[in-house]
């Protein structure tokens, strides 16, 4: 599926937010049993940094957003949301494509970490992620290949970076 990727301005927050709610709405009530409006308002607040989100365009229109941090030794991929309409129709495998390509070519790993009930873990398995932590709520994924070049000492992990969300 054909996408760009363009900056998000602060304009573009409330629209964000709400895809957020759409796209999180269900695995937060499968896995915590309940949505709470002024508590996921206060985790969207909290984890919005404008520099970091990118909207993922298709034909006009935004289709999902994206937040990556550079790390000095990984990128760590915060955020990747597609729109409920533009589901299931590769957009998804597209931007993870494009993503792992971008990080092959700067010999950094990319990094995750998903809720445990989310659908999305299907997609990252299928790209080779494989579980490297958990916690009671995350799991943290990487790419098969880094894993085994861990081991075979190519790429030397001085500080694992985990993040524990609410």
């Amino acid at each position: 599926m054909r996408y760009e990727l363009r900056p998000t301005s602060e304009s573009d927050k409330e629209a964000i937010r709400r895809l957020n709610n759409l796209c999180y709405r269900e695995v937060v009530e499968v896995q915590f049993g309940e949505w709470d409006d002024d508590l996921q308002r206060t985790l969207f607040e909290e984890k919005w940094e404008l520099s970091h989100y990118q909207k993922i365009m298709c034909s006009g229109r935004m289709a999902g957003v994206l937040a990556i941090a550079v790390q000095s030794d990984h990128l760590f991929l915060s955020e990747i949301q597609i729109g409920l309409d533009f589901q299931g129709e590769g957009l998804g495998t597209a931007v993870m494509t494009d993503i792992l390509s971008d990080s092959a070519g700067k010999n950094l790993p990319v990094r995750l970490q998903v809720l445990l009930k989310n659908r999305a873990k299907t997609l990252y398995e299928r790209l080779g992620f494989v579980v490297t932590g958990e916690t009671d709520t995350y799991s943290r994924d990487e790419p098969k290949e880094v894993i085994r070049a861990k081991i075979q000492g190519a790429i030397v992990d001085k500080k694992p970076y985990v993040r524990i969300l609410r």
